[in-house]
């Protein structure tokens, strides 16, 4: 899709750094003619190793999206469900030991996406985080006890007595190409970077800024590509020198921005 610039970037969050854990968010970019789809995830943090889920997950999901779309011109969401549900069923077979901690520690992850066309934008989701689309906030959760549904719980309905109706992965919103301006889509960590947006950076006299930034400056979308998640590891660092500053975004937080190129 020639008709939008995209940008995307992550950065650990500090609970995790502090601790040594890695980021447990993920996201992609996927780019053909006619058609963009950008997604990003948030492994669960109680899991011990979600990133791989996480990572797994975003490229699964964008590239199901993108063989349906090449062949069909339209989404079957059910089947894009089923397809990740069974290629993560097939790796949690195959790594042995107890199916549902091998589940849990692996491959629990809310799913964010925008899939871009000549005629739509079809923003998807299962689980929380956050989407702004033409500077509107779209707010997705919490949930109670801070439990998404994650798409694997799917692999554990039996086991968790989880009423499968409630673990869906679908559209909730859609609007005409032509409509659409710009969008942000993000994990949750995005609230702490709007709660403290008119604070200083650690070690720095300007603020973090507005969300918005994100979109209307230029620079994120031109030269360095590191420029978002730099600018998200700005807000998060701590900073040692002096007068020792600890980062302002506490969970690992993720974003894929995109405008209209004109």
């Amino acid at each position: 899709m020639t008709d939008f610039q995209l940008a995307g970037g992550s950065m650990v969050g500090r609970d995790h750094r502090v601790v040594n854990r890695n980021n447990q968010d993920a996201y992609t970019i996927l780019q053909y003619t006619g058609l963009t789809v950008a997604v990003v995830s948030d492994g669960c943090g109680s899991g011990a190793k979600t990133e791989v889920g996480a990572q797994l997950g975003v490229r699964m999901v964008a590239e199901q999206i993108a063989r349906q779309y090449g062949a069909y011109r339209r989404i079957d969401w059910q089947k894009t469900q089923r397809h990740v549900l069974s290629q993560l069923d097939i790796l949690a077979q195959s790594l042995g030991g107890d199916y549902r901690k091998v589940v849990e520690e692996y491959f629990l992850f809310t799913i964010i996406g925008v899939i871009l066309t000549p005629e739509t934008a079809t923003f998807f989701a299962c689980g929380d985080g956050t989407a702004v689309i033409n500077g509107e906030q779209w707010p997705l959760g919490p949930y109670p006890e801070n439990r998404p549904p994650y798409l694997a719980y799917g692999l554990l309905e039996n086991e968790l007595r989880i009423d499968p109706s409630g673990i869906k992965l679908l559209p909730f919103m859609e609007v005409a190409n032509e409509e659409l301006n710009s969008f942000l889509i993000g994990t949750d960590g995005v609230d702490d970077f709007v709660k403290h947006q008119d604070k200083t950076m650690p070690g720095l006299d300007r603020n973090i800024g507005p969300l918005s930034q994100f979109w209307l400056d230029d620079r994120y979308f031109k030269g360095n590509p590191d420029l978002v998640s730099r600018q998200l590891r700005l807000a998060g660092r701590d900073f040692p020198h002096n007068n020792p500053e600890h980062g302002l975004l506490s969970d690992d937080t993720t974003i894929i921005v995109g405008r209209r190129a004109s």
